[in-house]
Order: structure tokens, then C-alpha cells, then sequence
């Protein structure tokens, strides 16, 4: 049989004296005692459970939570366990290292220390939506591109993103390649990029517009050459001009050829060609002459002074050859003057000819001068004259006449009066014809 006599604490709250005295009596009621001194002592550590690896080495995006540690003790029934954690910073903002502590100590000073040490590290790049396909495109057909089209994200932080665009090979001011890219960095400087390729093209022909359909005009009616444009699917291209002619039958029968042409930046081409047929169908025009009878005229009188130039031609084209003729018709006493204006144009069209007429005539009769009167002594005719008539024709008496192929008859002589045997007045007379009868 024992009994406890007395238990107090040591110095050490953890340590604990038990005293136990032993008694002994014997069936002659016999007894003997003897005292057991037993000093308890708490000289372990607690016990740290549920700890995680010592050393780690993790990704920025995957550094764990701090294990939940707990701690037990030979002696204790509760240990608390304290956890501290610090960070020493690495080469970036996203790579650092950290420090987790947990201690556990009992009442009895002993105490346990775990340290973790992770080890962050960045090496994955960030991710990136995917960027637009590369495709090829008509240079007014070119898809838009910005730097909102791709977005960008990290695991770790923040990133800084980018957007550029480069034009590459141009061919021409519409022929190229186009390339966009889209770039990412983060903190530690793990980047990632994308592309789009587009092909830049211009294969579309420009157009010509208000362009004439084919004429037939007169020459005095050629339109001004119409104001073509033209219009292309990426730029603002010049029109040439150009005309050409086709000699036709005559000067002003003829083909005129007007040609449109239009070149874009990249070679493509259009042409339009207008023909206009031009043609001479008018006919020339005598100017402010009238056709007609101008009356009579005297033969042998002057003609009236008429000239080539007394009339003027015109003609809608071109310039006008006038021409003039004069002839005279019919029998001496009864002709026809005509005097004939015409007019030719170079394609030889022919005026309507503007004629005068005169009727010719000779209704005048001709003029005659008898000699002047003669006093003769009473034994006239003188010896050798038979008659008056032959006197006078051997003195030279004639008469004087003028004439259209004028001819004379006579003289014949008359005796008028007698007075008496020795006085008598002959009257003598002189008859001139022309040719027309007068």
C-alpha cells in the first residue's frame, strides 16, 4: 500500500515532485515504513505536425497557402504555434523569395522551429487572344487594325502591351504588305507576340465616265470634247486626252478620234475612244445675188461692169472658190448676155449658180450728115454730068453716116421747084441702113 504524501512543482512550471511513503504491516500487526521521492521533468521539445516541403521552388502564378501547422507536446495537452513570413525581393517584381516560420513552444521553455523557404520564380509568358488571320485584301478593302483587337493577361501582375504597324514591299502606292503585331512584356520580362500578315492589293481597272457614244455631225457642228472622269477604287487618277484625225474624201470629210485614257498608280488602265464621223453636206451660198433679167442693152453700148468679186460665197465649213463667166448668145441683132456666179467648197459641193441676163439690141438707127446746100450757076449740070446725082458724086459731095455695119443708097436727086427757065432747087437725098434694119 502506498500513499501520496505531498506533489509540488519544481522550479519549471513542466516539472512536477511526487513524495510516496510505503507502508508494510504483517499479520502480527508488525509495520515499517519507507518514503519514495519521484521528480518528474519535461525536457522535450513539442512536435511540429503537418509541415510543408523545406525548400519549393514555384511559379509566381502557384505559390501556396501556408500550411496549417499545429504542434503537440509529451507533456502538454495545447502548444500554440506561431507562423512569421517574410519576402526577400529577386532580379524582378514578380520573382522574390519567402521565409515562412512556425515555432512551438511548451511551459517548459522547450520550444521547435520550422523554416519554409519558396523560392518564386516567372518564367511563363503571358497569354494572348489570338490576332486576326493574315489575309490578302483590295487596297480599298483593307480591314481596319488597332491595338484593341488582341487583349493580354499574366498570372502574375500587370503587363505592358504594344501595337505597330509596317508597310513592307511596296510595289506600288497601292501594292504592299501590311504587317501588324501585337506584343506583350510582363513584370520579369517574359513577352509574346502575334501577327497578321495582310497582302495589299490593287487588281481593280479604273473607270471612265461620261464618256460620248459615237457621232455623225456636220463640219460646222463638232461638239466640244465631252469632260470625262474617271473613278478608281483607291486613288484619284488623271484623265489624258488625246485627238486624232482620219483623212476622209475631202478636207472637211473626215473621222475624228478622241481618246480617253486612264492609268492608275499600279498600272491598271482603261481607254474609251469616241469616233465622230464629220461630213461636208452643205451646199455653198452666193451671197445677195439675185437671179433674174437685167434688162436691155443697146448693141454696141458698153457691158455693165460686173466682176467675180462683186459677189461674195459663203459656206459653213470652209473657205469658198467663186467663179465667173460671162457669154454673150444669139444672132448680132438679138443677143443674150449672161453673166453666171458659182460657188465650189473643197468637198465639191456645188452653190445653186446665181445668173444675169440681158437681151441685146439695136434699136438705134444710124447717124447721117448730107453735104451742106450748093448754089450752081443756071447752065448746071455743067457739061459732062448726065445728072445731079453724077455731079455730085464726082465733086466729092457725100454724105457722112455712122452705123451697125451701116450702108448708104443715093443720092437721088428731085428738082422741087422751077421758077423759070434758068432757076430750079434740086433736093437731093441720102438714105444710110445698118444691120439691124434701121
Amino acid at each position: 500500500d502506498h500513499r501520496d504524501l505531498h506533489s509540488f512543482p519544481t522550479r519549471r512550471s513542466s516539472d512536477l515532485k511526487i513524495v510516496r511513503a510505503y507502508d508494510a504491516t504483517d499479520d502480527c500487526g508488525n509495520t515499517a515504513t519507507d518514503v519514495a521521492t519521484i521528480i518528474f521533468t519535461d525536457d522535450a521539445p513539442p512536435t511540429l505536425d503537418n509541415t510543408p516541403m523545406a525548400v519549393v521552388n514555384v511559379q509566381c502564378s502557384a505559390v501556396p497557402d501556408a500550411n496549417i501547422v499545429t504542434a503537440t507536446d509529451n507533456c502538454e495537452s495545447s502548444v500554440a504555434v506561431t507562423y512569421t513570413e517574410a519576402t526577400d525581393a529577386g532580379s524582378c517584381l514578380n520573382e522574390y523569395t519567402i521565409i515562412r516560420t512556425w515555432t512551438a513552444a511548451d511551459t517548459s521553455a522547450n520550444s521547435v522551429t520550422f523554416v519554409q523557404t519558396i523560392n518564386v520564380i516567372d518564367t511563363d509568358e503571358p497569354t494572348m487572344s489570338t490576332a486576326p488571320v493574315s489575309v490578302t485584301a483590295e487596297c480599298d478593302s483593307v480591314p481596319a487594325g488597332s491595338a484593341d483587337q488582341v487583349t493580354s493577361e499574366d498570372s502574375c501582375g500587370a503587363v505592358t502591351e504594344d501595337y505597330t504597324e509596317v508597310t513592307l514591299s511596296s510595289v506600288c502606292n497601292h501594292t504592299y504588305t501590311l504587317v501588324r503585331t501585337w506584343s506583350v512584356v510582363d513584370n520579369c520580362g517574359n513577352a509574346e507576340s502575334q501577327t497578321q500578315t495582310v497582302e495589299v492589293s490593287d487588281n481593280t481597272l479604273p473607270s471612265l465616265d461620261n464618256v460620248p457614244g459615237h457621232d455623225g455631225v456636220e463640219c460646222d457642228s463638232i461638239p466640244d470634247a465631252a469632260a470625262v472622269t474617271a473613278t478608281e477604287n483607291c486613288a484619284s487618277p488623271i484623265v489624258q486626252f488625246t485627238e486624232s484625225t482620219v483623212a476622209g474624201s475631202c478636207e472637211f470629210d473626215y473621222k475624228l478620234l478622241r481618246a480617253w485614257d486612264v492609268t492608275d498608280d499600279c498600272g491598271n488602265t482603261d481607254s474609251e475612244v469616241q469616233t465622230i464621223t464629220v461630213y461636208d453636206n452643205t451646199i455653198p451660198v452666193v451671197v445677195d445675188c439675185v437671179s433674174g433679167d437685167q434688162g436691155a442693152l443697146e448693141l454696141f453700148d458698153a457691158y455693165p461692169v460686173n466682176r467675180a468679186a462683186d459677189y461674195s460665197s459663203t459656206d459653213n465649213c470652209d473657205t469658198v472658190t467663186t467663179e465667173y463667166d460671162t457669154q454673150v448668145t444669139g444672132a448680132t441683132c438679138s443677143e443674150t448676155l449672161t453673166r453666171t456666179w458659182t460657188a465650189y467648197d473643197d468637198c465639191g459641193h456645188q452653190a445653186s449658180p446665181c445668173v444675169h441676163t440681158w437681151s441685146i439690141g439695136d434699136t438705134t438707127p444710124p447717124n447721117i450728115t448730107a453735104p451742106e446746100d450748093r448754089h450752081v450757076e443756071c447752065d448746071f449740070p455743067a457739061a459732062g454730068y448726065d445728072t445731079v446725082e453724077d455731079y455730085l458724086t464726082e465733086e466729092g459731095l457725100e454724105a457722112t453716116y455712122e452705123g451697125n455695119n451701116a450702108t448708104h443708097q443715093g443720092p437721088t436727086c428731085a428738082k422741087t421747084t422751077d421758077d423759070c427757065d434758068h432757076s430750079a432747087v434740086y433736093t437731093c437725098t441720102y438714105v444710110v441702113s445698118d444691120e439691124c434694119g434701121n
